[in-house]
């Protein structure tokens, strides 16, 4: 008698248990920080997070299998953890308080939402860019859309995208695509104001990383691990590593040379929630690095 394949469904569903594990621990943690109404709490955990954890793990799954996608799923659900502990001591409360709440989805804001939003659009977007068809692509467009409305800066995602349809050269992908993302775009400017702190000065930059440096560990890791990443990225596939990359990298233009964004008050950590999963994947794609593996994996997924 043969048995049924469960090897599809039990890592994802592990995955999300673990996620779920996670932001009941955090909300236990903060105490009264995590404040987010119940409607709120409900969906971010049994909808979205979900929806982004099965997000990067299926970017991880078709780049390198199945392991590599577990690998992408875990390091999104440890990586505010991490931030946490790379914090110095001092500051630890205000990240916790503040960030890891939200970054978790236990408190309120729209942060943690466009993050999964854009993560979903990412994920629907790659599959589109390796095949054919309007109906990946459109449902791309349609959760940045979403993502825009919820937080007018999940936007730069954009950037991202543009650069991984030009890569691979889909520029039919980018047209579909583009359609909901104005959508979204319009209904922001309409509903409130959209603005994005797009007010940037090297003057912003340099004391943002000072104070990176202050109050983290050191602000030469925080730089070099997602261009790290995107390096190691490129070695599996020059089309995520342009999309996650540009991802990353709008925010880190738009976000890190913000006046308005100080480390201090934990401002520059919520910034960049909404690029969250990109820098998840970035940070589990430093592994690509290593030679000959980048190798084996594509060997590896063309037998599965």
């Amino acid at each position: 008698m043969r048995l049924p394949d469960t090897q599809g469904w039990w890592p994802p569903a592990a995955l999300v248990a673990c996620g779920w594990l996670v932001a009941a621990l955090v909300a236990s943690w903060a105490g009264e920080a995590a404040d987010a109404s119940s409607w709120q709490l409900l969906l971010n955990q049994a909808v979205l997070l979900p929806a982004a954890v099965l997000a990067v793990y299926d970017v991880g799954r078709r780049l390198g299998g199945l392991w590599l996608g577990v690998w992408f799923g875990v390091v999104l659900l440890v990586l505010p953890l991490v931030g946490w502990a790379y914090a110095l001591p001092a500051y630890r409360d205000t990240f916790r308080d503040r960030v890891l709440v939200e970054a978790v989805g236990a408190a309120a804001g729209g942060r943690f939402a466009a993050g999964a939003l854009s993560a979903v659009a990412a994920a629907l977007l790659l599959r589109a860019l390796q095949e054919r068809g309007w109906i990946l692509p459109l449902a791309a467009g349609v959760a940045a859309g979403l993502a825009i409305v919820v937080e007018p800066a999940a936007c730069l995602f954009v950037i991202g995208a543009v650069l991984g349809c030009a890569v691979a050269r889909r520029f039919d992908v980018l047209a579909v695509l583009a359609a909901p993302v104005v959508v979204g775009g319009v209904i922001a400017l309409l509903a409130r104001d959209a603005g994005i702190g797009l007010d940037v000065s090297w003057d912003a930059f340099s004391a943002n990383m000072a104070g990176l440096r202050e109050y983290t560990w050191s602000n030469r890791v925080l730089q070099w691990l997602p261009i790290a990443g995107t390096i190691g990225l490129a070695r599996r596939s020059w089309t995520a590593a342009a999309l996650f990359g540009g991802w990353v990298g709008a925010f880190a233009l738009a976000e890190a040379a913000s006046a308005d964004r100080p480390v201090e008050s934990g401002a520059f950590f919520l910034a960049f929630l909404p690029a969250l999963p990109a820098l998840a994947v970035l940070v589990a794609a430093i592994p690509l690095l290593v030679p000959g593996l980048p190798a084996r994996l594509a060997a590896a997924t063309a037998r599965a």
